[in-house]
């Protein structure tokens, strides 16, 4: 998530998920050369086979991209999380005066250090929301929180 708009009353996070995107753009590219370099030797069956996999990647892509916009509003009381994906939109809302505190949780297996480390909002009831379950890059996750907070 990076954060797109910030003022004294309003906090707007957006999530494009731009590094998972560029994680299949090099897979992509890396199929191409080996596809190239199949070709330049005549071996056409791992060329069929490269430009399937080139194809199945390039769907994937296409099936799995999100946006999430999460909107922290003072002036209205209200946090606002939408996220528009190949279904749909679907928009979650909640008061500002539910939410205790935000914080990094494991996405995962417990008691362990591996998952995923997942921003979360956790409300006054003591339950926690997930803001993006996907969502581990590096110490965004962190940074996430400190600017909810």
């Amino acid at each position: 998530m990076r954060i797109a708009g910030r003022t004294p009353d309003r906090l707007v996070l957006v999530d494009t998920r731009a590094d998972r995107r560029l994680a299949l753009v090099l897979v992509g590219l890396l199929l191409c050369g080996g596809a190239v370099l199949a070709a330049w030797n005549g071996a056409w069956v791992p060329v069929a086979l490269l430009a399937a996999a080139l194809a199945g990647l390039a769907g994937y892509a296409r099936l799995s991209h999100s946006i999430a916009t999460l909107t922290l509003d003072r002036t209205t009381g209200r946090i606002t999380q939408v996220t528009e994906d190949r279904r749909g939109t679907l928009t979650r809302d909640w008061p500002l005066d539910g939410i205790q505190t935000a914080a990094v949780s494991t996405v995962g297996r417990r008691d362990t250090d591996s998952g995923r480390h997942c921003p979360t909002l956790v409300l006054t009831d003591g339950t926690t929301v997930p803001l993006r379950p996907w969502h581990s890059a590096g110490t965004q996750s962190w940074e996430t929180v400190a600017a909810i907070r």
